[in-house]
């Protein structure tokens, strides 16, 4: 199918009430007004989180217009879960009728088994034909390595089985990056004409404020971006940054752009120079930061294995090297793209790399090479690159 001018894209966002995946979301918004440019944009969301994402005049162009939504992570009851977001989908589905607004395409911003149950019945309200899109954001290691309750009834709302009622009812799970798709293609043969995949896009008209620190300063200045969880390496930033204090050879410094959970409140922050905050960064503050940054942190759990990570794509966005272990997504980038830091399977090895990084007379030339290949990795993602086969995959 090709579009008719007549579409009317509905994007729900029904898990964060306040910020959270604003970036990736404006960066959707412009990949779904560059691939059908003609449609009619809604987005649904809590206020407090419009204020936010609204709070720039691209996506308040792009947006025709907004509608309250119900707003909350994932709880730890399944059935109860399901029957609130289903009771909160089937209410924005009802105020779109009030409206008169007729979506053809229904994309919600994150997904679980509780999401893909509401979103069945929630399809009972909608025009016939309507396309209805679960984007697979942040939790999609779940499908494997999720909790499989005894109670056959709870049983029905975990991920994994949610996902078997794909092609029955035709909605798609949508990765945000292809190696996901593959992976869960390949895992999943049976589900694998279910499973889309629409790369996440960034924000284009966001840049970096002027670094102040010179590029080849003696010291690398390392840098922990987003929430200070031990899922997200935490720990091991902390340990690289102990270690690096007590080698005698050692210049630089590590920093946290972030807030620290609770679940990371155990863990030693002496030996960095800017320490986990009790409140998320502002962005421009996170962007000011990052600026002056020679690398970003990377050392996901395997709970981040099926995730696609902002934090890799700000890396991509504003040609900053990262440094780390090689995760799924750092593989598969430097695959397409070429090498983008310096990375090791140990803490006790990337702190020898990185030192012989900082002394060695080839640090332009393995800088410039890193940026190279981010370069080319940032191409890669722009709405009109992107737009082609997002058109494809939402009218198909």
């Amino acid at each position: 199918m090709t579009p008719s001018g007549s579409e009317v894209v509905l994007l729900v966002e029904q898990w964060f009430e306040r910020p959270g995946h604003v970036q990736a979301n404006r960066g959707f918004i412009a990949l779904v007004r560059a691939s059908l440019s003609s449609a009619r944009v809604v987005f649904a969301c809590a206020p407090k989180y419009r204020r936010e994402i609204g709070n720039d005049p691209k996506v308040e162009s792009a947006v025709a217009a907004w509608v309250d939504c119900d707003a909350w992570p994932p709880g730890s009851t399944l059935v109860r879960e399901a029957w609130r977001r289903t009771v909160s989908l089937w209410r924005l589905a009802g105020q779109l009728r009030r409206k008169g607004i007729r979506p053809t395409h229904v994309v919600v911003l994150g997904s679980s088994g509780a999401t893909l149950a509401a979103m069945c019945i929630m399809r009972a309200r909608l025009p016939r034909g309507c396309r209805m899109f679960a984007v697979l954001h942040g939790n999609a290691s779940e499908i494997f390595l999720g909790w499989r309750p005894r109670n056959p009834l709870k049983r029905l709302f975990t991920f994994r089985a949610m996902l078997e009622f794909l092609p029955t009812t035709g909605m798609k799970a949508l990765a945000l990056e292809p190696w996901i798709a593959d992976r869960l293609r390949n895992q999943l043969p049976h589900l694998s004409k279910s499973i889309v995949c629409i790369p996440l896009g960034f924000d284009e008209g966001e840049a970096l404020p002027a670094r102040v620190r010179a590029a080849d300063s003696e010291g690398l200045r390392i840098l922990f971006v987003g929430q200070a969880t031990p899922d997200k390496g935490f720990r091991e930033f902390a340990h690289l940054a102990t270690i690096a204090r007590e080698r005698p050879a050692w210049r630089g410094e590590f920093r946290v752009a972030g807030a620290l959970r609770r679940d990371a409140a155990d863990i030693d922050q002496s030996a960095l120079a800017r320490s986990a905050g009790d409140r998320p960064l502002a962005r421009a503050d996170m962007l000011s930061e990052l600026a002056e940054a020679d690398f970003v942190f990377v050392w996901q759990s395997e709970h981040y294995d099926l995730s696609p990570s902002g934090v890799v794509l700000d890396c991509v966005a504003h040609g900053v090297p990262m440094t780390g272990r090689r995760g799924p997504g750092i593989k598969a980038l430097e695959q397409s793209y070429g090498r983008c830091g310096v990375f090791a399977e140990t803490v006790e090895q990337l702190v020898a790399d990185l030192e012989e990084v900082a002394k060695s007379g080839e640090r332009s030339r393995l800088a410039e090479t890193w940026l190279q290949s981010l370069a080319r990795a940032r191409a890669a993602r722009t709405a009109a690159r992107l737009a082609p086969d997002a058109r494809r995959i939402l009218c198909e």
